[in-house]
């Protein structure tokens, strides 16, 4: 018992370790997701964000079964280039593709005025990603925070 809560401790520590104060875009690049229940228990929604090292990102909603796990399709998809400043992750979204269903087999995106989410990095580590949202001037949020894991 004692050797588990030692790995555990050691587990939890490279998982959410940070790289110092200002991460690097190399520790940005690869695939991160967030996964959860759409709420019915019909759908499973995963958020898939692929950031590549040419400065670009692709950002997926996929949609699941939620008992089979099976492919549905998708919500959204995002394309652009990105920013990193500091702590500051900043999204560029130069194509959309959306669909009020609740999913669509298939979406291509196609351009758009570009429109920005900025992000500060709270904690950037080998299998996790955390960021708050950063709210713009006289934009009604709240500045949430998400927890991306890596794939």
């Amino acid at each position: 018992m004692r050797y588990s809560s030692i790995i555990l401790v050691t587990l939890a520590f490279y998982a959410c370790a940070d790289f110092g104060s200002e991460p690097g875009i190399q520790q940005l690049v690869g695939t991160w997701q967030i996964e959860r229940s759409d709420g019915s228990g019909q759908y499973l929604w995963r958020d898939e964000l692929t950031i590549n090292n040419n400065l670009t990102f692709r950002n997926r909603e996929l949609i699941f079964d939620a008992s089979s796990r099976q492919f549905l399709g998708y919500k959204s998809i995002r394309e652009g280039t990105f920013e990193l400043g500091g702590n500051v992750f900043e999204l560029r979204t130069k194509k959309h593709a959306h669909t009020s269903e609740p999913y669509a087999p298939e979406l291509i995106p196609a351009p758009v005025n570009e429109y920005v989410w900025q992000y500060k990095i709270v904690s950037l580590g080998r299998s996790a990603m955390i960021l708050r949202y950063i709210c713009q001037p006289n934009e009604n949020c709240s500045g949430g925070v998400v927890v991306y894991t890596r794939v």
